[in-house]
């Protein structure tokens, strides 16, 4: 009796999985058919049970069809990684040299198909949405979903913070705690106002400092995620430009984009504070201060970020660095204090019970 036509999902690399599929698939490309001549012990290694009849039993050898529908990606595509918004790509385009994905400033037009809510309550359904990426008139889900797509792509999103995805044009204004899905199509990207460059290093430090700029109006909007994102990319690209020797003005445009380096990565810093991304306001402040150990922003706003993690020795180590005694510093000392002596009188709390679970000890024996 052969197996029956079925559909099913298969995951590379996974300990207890169907070991078959992995040597199979990975040599298969999407949309092609095949057959497949294997063993029955081979067959049955692993292999869904729903998937094959009981008759396959014994030494004989059987043939698959199989037929590679889609392939299915799953990656972390929130700005900071830490996994608020996991994107899962359901369909692609088959040119993959052509895709394009949406820069800053284009006109995108997209669709969301679904929009449920962590429960599965539906939200939204099929509504056409029109926006340009990058500043700032969507909520923070789709302004980095968008960032991970490309022309014609549709893919899921799974959304765990809420807060990121109030939006109204998706009917998700009054989202409930829980996070919501979403199933995104783009469809569009304009590119027929796209701004071109003056050439050379030149063009890129201006368009990257009219970048900066908006990023800050972002910050003055309250989009500290989004914000801390644009600054992280702006500072990325600064990287890429180079050529100050043997150029005229060279010396003055090396100064010029290591200040603005710095200034990205400060106002990324004063972001991260705002949006509770401690760690990362530290690595940000970590690498203005390996370029000028003596920068008072980088080392107040690294302390603030130290006091947030409750690490308020390390805090305050770089409080003394700082000098004078402006109102600003003195309100973080006394903030890290304050912190200090909490965590020590919460400690004591926590010893004395430790203690007390103890009981009383035996009277200890006399030892010659």
């Amino acid at each position: 009796m052969p197996p029956p036509e079925s559909s099913h999902r298969f995951e590379f690399g996974i300990k207890e999985g169907w070991k078959l599929m992995d040597k199979a698939l990975l040599s298969m490309r999407r949309g092609e058919h095949c057959e497949v001549l294997v063993d029955a012990a081979l067959l049955r290694q692993g292999a869904p049970s729903q998937l094959l009849p009981a008759a396959v039993e014994g030494d004989a050898s059987w043939i698959l069809e199989l037929e590679l529908r889609e392939f299915i990606e799953v990656s972390d595509i929130s700005f900071e990684k830490d996994g608020s918004v996991q994107k899962r790509s359901l369909r692609c385009r088959d040119d993959w040299a052509s895709w394009q994905l949406a820069d800053d400033g284009r006109l995108v037009a997209m669709r969301a198909v679904t929009v449920k809510d962590a429960r599965g309550a539906q939200m939204c359904a099929d509504a056409a949405l029109s926006f340009r990426v990058g500043v700032g008139e969507v909520c923070d889900a789709l302004e980095s979903a968008v960032c991970s797509m490309k022309e014609g792509e549709i893919a899921e999103f799974a959304v765990s913070d809420s807060q990121l995805c109030l939006e109204k044009l998706l009917g998700s204004q009054d989202l409930p705690e829980g996070g919501a899905l979403l199933r995104l199509h783009l469809e569009s990207v304009d590119r027929r106002d796209a701004v071109t460059p003056p050439p050379g290093d030149e063009g890129k430090l201006e368009v990257l400092t009219s970048r900066k700029s908006a990023a800050t109006e972002l910050f003055k909007a309250g989009r500290y995620r989004l914000a801390a994102h644009r600054f992280r990319l702006i500072y990325e690209q600064l990287g890429y430009i180079d050529d100050f020797r043997g150029v005229r003005g060279g010396e003055g445009r090396q100064k010029q984009v290591g200040e603005l380096k710095k200034a990205c990565l400060l106002n990324r810093a004063l972001c991260l504070n705002k949006a509770g991304y401690f760690k990362r306001a530290v690595q940000a402040c970590d690498l203005v201060l390996d370029m000028e150990p003596s920068n008072e922003k980088g080392l107040f706003r690294r302390a603030e970020a130290f006091l947030g993690l409750d690490d308020c020795a390390s805090a305050l180590r770089d409080i003394k660095v700082l000098p004078g005694a402006s109102r600003e510093l003195t309100q973080l000392r006394d903030k890290v204090r304050r912190r200090q002596k909490q965590l020590d009188s919460d400690a004591q709390e926590l010893f004395a019970k430790m203690c007390g679970g103890l009981g009383q000890l035996p009277h200890p024996l006399d030892v010659d």
